[in-house]
């Protein structure tokens, strides 16, 4: 247990710095407090690894103090900031989610769903990291980059290790590498406590998406157990692979894109565009993420007539200018060395063809069976 302790004394204050500016973002008092915990984590996790990019691009090593120091200066000093702005503008009602007392079937859901995710840390406490790419790509570029102090140029340009995807986004592998820096040795299982953090944040992010949409108390909880008890869902929680981490990114963005068209909130599109970004930051398909929200930005800018021009390319341009400033440092990154798939590159689309497509129908079967199995819940 001493190695899970370890792991979250270490994500900290990470977390405390993605509260602050989450903080400062909700002037108004928007959010719930535990979804500005789910939010702090996810936004903190993302700015970290942002900043260990940028340091790599001036050329300077990742150590703790440098790393954690001006985050956490720039970030006190904008909730600082913020909160003088909301004692001047006052705060907005917030979301009612706890003020009635709970019922015996919402202890119930509270229960399963508090059991489930404990599972989940259990079993990643417990297992190794046990899937292909979580050894092979992330967690090995974590250790090379914490051995070497920063990412080292000479290992992503090695030949010989190209089979193992050399220009996958380094978000994983990065946020990997800061916890093994913070003890200083190298602790899997204190590496790996980010896993099911992100599970815990999907389900929050999902709740607070649902109750603020309009559904019941009750069928939050009811959805959020759902969630968290998909067998599938869950040992991508425990097994150091980065599809929960990409999950939480893109169906957080996605979930407040969507709030940010049902309820004209600013907040929610900022918030959309750091969550979008970060998924980008943690696969390359992230970034199909991206293009689709921007396509969807724009269709539902183009769809509202009575919206001046004026304010539709402010609220573009602000989308688009956080998904750059993001996404920048590492394709930045990424082309100054040249970094090629080697799963999907310019000779795997050239030899594409129509019968290519007929293995979509069983892949898309097997996805749901995945899902919506009755043989593959955690319910017995």
């Amino acid at each position: 247990m001493t190695d899970i302790f370890l792991g979250l004394a270490s994500l900290a204050p990470v977390i405390l710095v993605g509260c602050f500016l989450v903080l400062a973002v909700d002037h108004h008092g928007v959010l719930l407090p535990v979804e500005r915990l789910a939010l702090g984590f996810g936004v903190g996790t993302g700015l970290i690894t942002w900043e260990m990019l940028v340091f790599q691009t001036f050329g300077f090593s990742f150590g703790v103090i440098g790393l954690l120091a001006p985050l956490l200066g720039f970030s006190l000093i904008a909730f600082l900031f913020a909160r003088q702005r909301r004692r001047k503008g006052g705060s907005k009602p917030r979301l009612d989610f706890a003020s009635v007392p709970f019922q015996r079937v919402e202890w119930f859901l509270i229960a399963a769903i508090f059991i489930e995710a404990s599972a989940a840390f259990f079993h990643a406490w417990l297992l190794p990291m046990e899937a292909y790419d979580a050894v092979s790509n992330w967690g090995l570029k974590a250790k090379a980059i914490f051995q070497a102090g920063r990412i080292p140029e000479s290992f992503l340009e090695n030949p010989n290790y190209e089979v193992f995807h050399p220009d996958y986004p380094l978000l994983v592998p990065l946020l990997e590498s800061y916890v093994y820096r913070c003890i200083g040795d190298l602790r899997e299982v204190s590496a790996k406590i980010i896993f099911p953090l992100y599970l815990v944040g999907c389900v929050a992010i999902l709740m607070a998406a649902l109750r603020r949409a309009g559904q019941s108390r009750r069928g939050c909880l009811l959805f959020g157990f759902l969630l968290v008890s998909i067998p599938y869902f869950s040992e991508q929680a425990t097994n150091g692979y980065a599809d929960v981490v990409v999950s939480f990114y893109f169906g957080a963005g996605s979930l407040y894109l969507y709030l940010w068209q049902t309820k004209g909130t600013g907040l929610f599109l900022i918030l959309s565009a750091l969550l979008t970004s970060c998924a980008a930051l943690t696969k390359n398909e992230g970034f199909v993420v991206v293009g689709v929200h921007l396509a969807w930005l724009a269709a539902v800018l183009l769809s509202r007539s009575g919206i001046a021009l004026r304010r539709k390319l402010v609220s573009l341009g602000i989308y688009f200018c956080i998904l750059a400033a993001v996404l920048m440092p590492w394709y930045l990154f990424k082309n100054s060395l040249g970094l090629r798939n080697d799963v999907i590159n310019s000779e795997v689309v050239a030899g594409l063809n129509w019968n290519s497509f007929s293995r979509v129908g069983p892949i898309l079967y097997h996805l749901q069976t995945q899902v919506f199995g009755p043989k593959n819940w955690n319910l017995v």
